[in-house]
């Protein structure tokens, strides 16, 4: 009876050991059923959706900036004010240099900066060393047979459809439709120096990105299109080319605030280009 008693009182710690580890073992299966649906249920779907987010907002800004490079390269230029006034002065500094001895005179405008390259006549001394363009003179460098400055300021580089966007204010173009009819019309009836060709049709690249931006309010819909032009400069005489007249042109141009100019080419093509801004409609 002894020994029974003994048994039973040995055997007591022993069963609530075995009862306190079934208990932690359900604890921790309880523990780890819970932080398993937890993750799979809770944290796993909030990091995915995390990252759809960021990737998201990473595209948006990706396509803010494809949209805001397009519009500044393509609205990057001089309206036909500026170009009448670059025109001019070209005209002043050929009449100034006409006394010299030169067989031709050729340059090259972009919005930056303009070059000019000035041929000299066989056995002549080109006695000039400097230009004076806007006020301002440029020193010339020589080579065997010519004269060159560069470096000079077109006064190209901005006008009222760039200004406009960049202060992110409203831009009043003319619909696609109604400037098209018009070039068509004005060409008809235009001679060849007059003619106003068009190098590519209305279009732009960014518009579906660009509502996108928009209706996320990330910013402002502008819808605008451009398309290529080109206009044939007329040569003058050995030394130069008429670019006064191509202005009194662009002048009397209706849709003349639609005008981009971007490069006057004297050395390739004697042509002036550009874009013509204009918003699909009609």
């Amino acid at each position: 009876m002894i020994k029974g008693l003994k048994l039973q009182k040995n055997s007591q710690p022993l069963s609530r050991n075995i009862k306190v580890a079934i208990a932690v073992v359900v604890l921790l299966l309880l523990v780890a059923g819970g932080v398993t649906v937890w993750y799979f249920y809770a944290y796993k779907p909030a990091q995915v959706k995390e990252d759809v987010r960021r990737r998201e907002e990473q595209q948006l800004a990706n396509d803010i900036k494809t949209v805001e490079k397009y519009y500044l390269k393509s609205l990057t230029g001089g309206s036909i004010t500026q170009f009448t006034k670059l025109a001019s002065e070209i005209s002043k500094s050929q009449n100034i240099l006409a006394e010299f001895n030169y067989t031709n005179e050729t340059f090259v405008c972009d919005p930056q900066s303009c070059s000019f390259s000035y041929q000299l006549n066989k056995g002549n001394v080109f006695n000039i060393a400097q230009k004076n363009f806007w006020g301002e003179n440029y020193t010339a460098i020589f080579s065997d047979d010519s004269v060159n400055f560069s470096g000079i300021q077109s006064g190209l580089s901005d006008n009222p459809l760039l200004s406009a966007y960049k202060n992110k204010a409203d831009i009043s173009a003319p619909f696609c439709g109604d400037l098209l009819n018009y070039l068509y019309s004005y060409n008809s009836i235009s001679g060849i120096q007059q003619t106003l060709k068009i190098v590519s049709l209305p279009g732009s690249p960014v518009q579906t990105n660009e509502n996108k931006i928009a209706k996320k309010g990330r910013g402002k819909y502008y819808g605008l299109n451009t398309m290529n032009w080109e206009m044939e400069i007329p040569k003058t005489s050995k030394n130069g080319i008429d670019v006064l007249y191509v202005a009194s042109i662009l002048e009397r141009q209706a849709f003349r605030d639609a005008f981009i100019i971007q490069k006057i080419d004297s050395v390739k093509d004697n042509k002036i280009s550009g874009v013509m801004v204009c918003k699909i409609g009609n």
